[in-house]
Formats: structure tokens, C-alpha cells, sequence
């Protein structure tokens, strides 16, 4: 095996991309029981829609350790992953960031907290970006030029859902004058989290024949 620490890499990022397509699906659960329930502040619905998100966040952090293991492991065949390994770390500081923001009772501190959680999330979609980079590469090298030819591909495909999704939620933070247009936004941040789902399930499947592409 030419890549040994790539492979074990990847497979660990394979399975991150499981547990956050999980997460996802949990919060677009949590999104939709939001709209439903409207401006009441008494729905039923509030509730466990509160519960899912919490929920929503184990696997996502389950996820976030075995990308920082992925990346470790993979950065020593290709560079590409240590950019990686970068980037989600400087997004995890702008994630904590933001939520040290969150809590202060301001209007400024929330728009500047959701703006740092934007930067977050583009950070986050470079981390991906940065994979299937990296991946491609090693596929190169190893003579697998249609898989690397796909993965370049889908890495324009991502792109352009990331930059929508960022788009969708950062006007679903800012835009908020009335109760009507506030109710619009809820559809806005679904229809976001429903396009980084699409996002995370093409990047699994792609990851899901990484490891044995890789393993030559």
C-alpha cells in the first residue's frame, strides 16, 4: 500500500461524513418542527423541535473528532489534508467565538455572532473541499484518473451548493422586520439546511469508495 496513512485517514472522514449527514437530517427534523409552529410561542412543537437540535450536536461532535484523527493521519500522504486540518481548527475558534457573542443581549453581538458562524461554515465547506482535493491527488498518482476526474468535479458541484447555503442562511439571519418575513426566513434556513443535507450525502457516497480507490 503506496498511501497507508491517507487510507486510514480517509476511512476515518468516511465515517465523520455518516454521522454528519445524521446531524443534518436531525436539524432539518428540528427546522421543520420550527416552522410549523409558527410565531406561537406555545406550540407543543417548540419543545422537542429544541430537544432534536441538542441531539443533533453528539454525532456532530463525534464527527468533528474523527476529521481531526482523519486529517492527522492523512496529512502525511498529502499536504492538501494539513490545509485541511487548518481550516477546521480556525473554524472551530470562530465557532466558539461566535457562541461567546450569542450569549451577550445585544443586537450588534447577534448579528456579529451569526456572521462569525457564516465564516465558520465556509470554513468548514473549504474542509471539504480541501478532501476531495487531496483525494484526487492520491487517486492521480495511483493511476485512478476517472475517479480523480469525478472527485474535481464534485468539488465545483459542492461549491456551488455551499455558497448558496451560506447565502441562504446569512439572509435568513439578517433579514427579520416583521413577524410575516420572519416566518419566510424559517422556510429560507430549511431550504439552507436541506442543501448542505445534498452537499454531505454526495460528498459521503464519494468518500465511501475513497478507501478502497486508495488503497493500491
Amino acid at each position: 500500500m503506496k498511501y497507508p496513512h491517507a487510507v486510514k485517514g480517509v476511512k476515518k472522514l468516511f465515517v465523520a461524513s455518516l454521522l454528519e449527514v445524521i446531524s443534518t437530517l436531525m436539524v432539518i427534523a428540528s427546522a421543520v418542527m420550527l416552522v410549523a409552529a409558527g410565531n406561537d410561542a406555545n406550540s407543543p412543537l417548540l419543545a422537542p423541535a429544541a430537544t432534536l437540535a441538542l441531539v443533533a450536536s453528539i454525532p456532530l461532535l463525534v464527527a468533528f473528532i474523527l476529521q481531526l484523527i482523519g486529517l492527522i493521519q492523512a496529512k502525511a500522504d498529502e499536504r492538501s489534508f494539513g490545509t485541511a486540518l487548518w481550516l477546521i481548527l480556525l473554524a472551530l475558534i470562530l465557532s466558539v467565538v461566535s457562541s461567546i457573542f450569542s450569549a451577550i443581549a445585544a443586537t450588534w453581538s447577534v448579528y456579529f455572532s451569526s456572521t462569525l458562524s457564516a465564516v465558520s461554515t465556509a470554513l468548514n465547506a473549504c474542509v471539504v473541499l480541501y478532501v476531495l482535493a487531496g483525494i484526487a491527488n492520491l487517486a492521480d498518482d495511483l493511476g485512478e484518473s476517472s475517479y480523480a476526474s469525478r472527485g474535481r468535479v464534485l468539488r465545483i458541484i459542492l461549491l456551488v451548493l455551499f455558497l448558496i447555503s451560506i447565502a441562504m442562511r446569512l439572509i435568513s439571519t439578517f433579514v427579520r422586520p416583521n413577524a410575516e418575513v420572519t416566518q419566510i426566513m424559517g422556510y429560507v434556513s430549511l431550504a439552507a439546511s436541506a442543501v448542505q443535507f445534498v452537499a454531505n450525502v454526495w460528498y459521503f457516497f464519494y468518500l465511501a469508495r475513497a478507501g478502497k480507490k486508495l488503497s493500491k
